[in-house]
Protein backbone atom coordinates (compact mmCIF):
# COMPACT_ATOMS: atom_id res chain seq x y z
CA UNK A 1 0.00 0.00 0.00
CA UNK A 2 2.86 2.35 0.82
CA UNK A 3 4.35 1.75 -2.61
CA UNK A 4 1.11 2.74 -4.31
CA UNK A 5 0.80 5.88 -2.16
CA UNK A 6 4.43 6.86 -2.88
CA UNK A 7 3.88 6.35 -6.61
CA UNK A 8 0.72 8.48 -6.52
CA UNK A 9 2.51 11.31 -4.67
CA UNK A 10 5.43 11.18 -7.14
CA UNK A 11 3.05 11.25 -10.11
CA UNK A 12 1.10 14.17 -8.64
CA UNK A 13 4.32 16.05 -7.93
CA UNK A 14 5.41 15.64 -11.54
CA UNK A 15 2.20 17.34 -12.71
CA UNK A 16 2.82 20.58 -10.79
CA UNK A 17 4.58 23.05 -13.06
CA UNK A 18 6.37 26.02 -11.58
CA UNK A 19 6.11 29.37 -13.34
CA UNK A 20 9.11 31.64 -13.53
CA UNK A 21 7.62 33.88 -10.81
CA UNK A 22 7.47 30.99 -8.33
CA UNK A 23 3.69 30.44 -8.40
CA UNK A 24 2.31 27.12 -9.65
CA UNK A 25 0.92 27.18 -13.17
CA UNK A 26 -2.85 27.26 -13.61
CA UNK A 27 -4.04 25.88 -16.97
CA UNK A 28 -6.95 28.36 -16.98
CA UNK A 29 -4.69 31.42 -16.84
CA UNK A 30 -1.70 32.54 -18.81
CA UNK A 31 1.52 33.74 -17.23
CA UNK A 32 1.73 37.49 -16.57
CA UNK A 33 3.43 39.54 -19.28
CA UNK A 34 7.09 40.37 -18.80
CA UNK A 35 7.75 43.70 -17.08
CA UNK A 36 7.82 46.64 -19.42
CA UNK A 37 10.86 48.85 -19.68
CA UNK A 38 11.34 52.33 -20.99
CA UNK A 39 12.61 52.73 -24.52
CA UNK A 40 15.52 54.95 -23.55
CA UNK A 41 17.13 56.78 -20.68
CA UNK A 42 19.68 58.83 -22.62
CA UNK A 43 20.38 59.86 -26.19
CA UNK A 44 22.98 57.10 -26.66
CA UNK A 45 20.18 54.53 -26.18
CA UNK A 46 18.65 55.74 -29.47
CA UNK A 47 19.75 55.04 -33.03
CA UNK A 48 19.71 56.92 -36.33
CA UNK A 49 20.53 60.22 -34.61
CA UNK A 50 17.26 60.20 -32.63
CA UNK A 51 17.11 61.82 -29.19
CA UNK A 52 15.74 60.37 -25.97
CA UNK A 53 12.72 62.50 -25.04
CA UNK A 54 11.75 62.90 -21.38
CA UNK A 55 8.92 60.44 -22.11
CA UNK A 56 11.61 57.78 -22.68
CA UNK A 57 10.93 57.63 -26.42
CA UNK A 58 13.51 57.82 -29.18
CA UNK A 59 12.36 60.55 -31.56
CA UNK A 60 13.90 62.67 -34.30
CA UNK A 61 15.03 66.10 -33.08
CA UNK A 62 12.37 67.64 -35.34
CA UNK A 63 9.68 66.02 -33.13
CA UNK A 64 11.08 67.39 -29.85
CA UNK A 65 11.22 70.86 -28.32
CA UNK A 66 12.15 72.64 -25.11
CA UNK A 67 9.16 73.79 -23.03
CA UNK A 68 9.17 76.39 -20.25
CA UNK A 69 6.27 76.52 -17.81
CA UNK A 70 6.26 79.99 -16.22
CA UNK A 71 4.02 81.33 -13.47
CA UNK A 72 3.31 84.33 -11.32
CA UNK A 73 1.16 84.47 -8.18
CA UNK A 74 -1.67 87.00 -8.39
CA UNK A 75 0.40 88.99 -10.88
CA UNK A 76 3.53 89.05 -8.70
CA UNK A 77 6.81 87.21 -9.19
CA UNK A 78 6.74 83.76 -7.58
CA UNK A 79 9.03 83.77 -4.53
CA UNK A 80 9.09 82.69 -0.88
CA UNK A 81 6.66 85.50 0.07
CA UNK A 82 4.07 85.08 -2.69
CA UNK A 83 4.09 81.28 -2.46
CA UNK A 84 3.34 80.94 1.26
CA UNK A 85 -0.17 79.59 0.50
CA UNK A 86 1.01 77.44 -2.42
CA UNK A 87 4.17 75.55 -1.56
CA UNK A 88 4.23 72.62 -4.02
CA UNK A 89 2.83 72.52 -7.52
CA UNK A 90 2.40 69.88 -10.18
CA UNK A 91 3.12 70.36 -13.87
CA UNK A 92 1.50 68.12 -16.47
CA UNK A 93 1.59 67.98 -20.24
CA UNK A 94 -1.26 66.61 -22.34
CA UNK A 95 -1.14 65.24 -25.87
CA UNK A 96 -3.98 65.15 -28.40
CA UNK A 97 -5.17 61.76 -27.09
CA UNK A 98 -5.51 63.05 -23.52
CA UNK A 99 -2.39 61.25 -22.28
CA UNK A 100 -0.89 63.04 -19.24
CA UNK A 101 2.81 63.25 -18.50
CA UNK A 102 4.09 65.34 -15.62
CA UNK A 103 6.23 66.21 -12.66
CA UNK A 104 5.49 66.82 -8.99
CA UNK A 105 6.22 68.26 -6.54
CA UNK A 106 7.52 71.44 -8.14
CA UNK A 107 8.40 74.28 -5.72
CA UNK A 108 6.12 77.28 -6.30
CA UNK A 109 8.82 79.83 -5.47
CA UNK A 110 10.88 78.79 -8.53
CA UNK A 111 8.35 80.42 -10.88
CA UNK A 112 9.58 78.28 -13.76
CA UNK A 113 9.85 74.64 -14.78
CA UNK A 114 11.80 73.57 -17.86
CA UNK A 115 11.66 70.39 -19.91
CA UNK A 116 14.43 70.24 -22.47
CA UNK A 117 13.12 67.42 -24.69
CA UNK A 118 9.32 67.17 -24.79
CA UNK A 119 7.62 65.55 -27.81
CA UNK A 120 5.76 68.06 -30.00
CA UNK A 121 2.50 66.13 -29.62
CA UNK A 122 2.24 67.60 -26.10
CA UNK A 123 0.61 70.92 -26.94
CA UNK A 124 -1.09 71.70 -23.62
CA UNK A 125 0.41 72.35 -20.19
CA UNK A 126 -1.43 72.15 -16.87
CA UNK A 127 -0.39 73.69 -13.59
CA UNK A 128 -1.95 73.20 -10.18
CA UNK A 129 -1.37 72.64 -6.51
CA UNK A 130 0.25 69.25 -6.01
CA UNK A 131 -2.48 66.81 -4.90
CA UNK A 132 -5.08 69.56 -5.34
CA UNK A 133 -8.20 69.76 -7.49
CA UNK A 134 -7.93 73.15 -9.18
CA UNK A 135 -5.62 72.83 -12.17
CA UNK A 136 -5.43 75.31 -15.03
CA UNK A 137 -4.34 74.52 -18.54
CA UNK A 138 -3.00 76.55 -21.43
CA UNK A 139 -1.66 75.95 -24.90
CA UNK A 140 2.14 75.79 -25.19
CA UNK A 141 3.25 78.58 -27.53
CA UNK A 142 4.47 76.80 -30.68
CA UNK A 143 7.14 79.46 -31.35
CA UNK A 144 8.66 80.03 -27.90
CA UNK A 145 7.73 76.78 -26.13
CA UNK A 146 6.39 78.86 -23.21
CA UNK A 147 3.27 78.11 -21.21
CA UNK A 148 2.44 80.99 -18.85
CA UNK A 149 0.15 80.95 -15.82
CA UNK A 150 -0.96 83.35 -13.09
CA UNK A 151 -1.85 81.43 -9.93
CA UNK A 152 -4.81 82.70 -7.89
CA UNK A 153 -4.56 80.91 -4.50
Amino acid sequence: MRAILAAAVALLGACVVQRSDGYPSDPGWSDPPPPTTYGCDQDTDCSNGDLCARTHECLPSSDIRAVHVLWTVMGAVADANTCTATQDLGVEFLDDTGYHFGYAPVPCMEGRFNVDKLPLRFATAELGVHDGNDWTDTIIDPTTGNASFDLQP
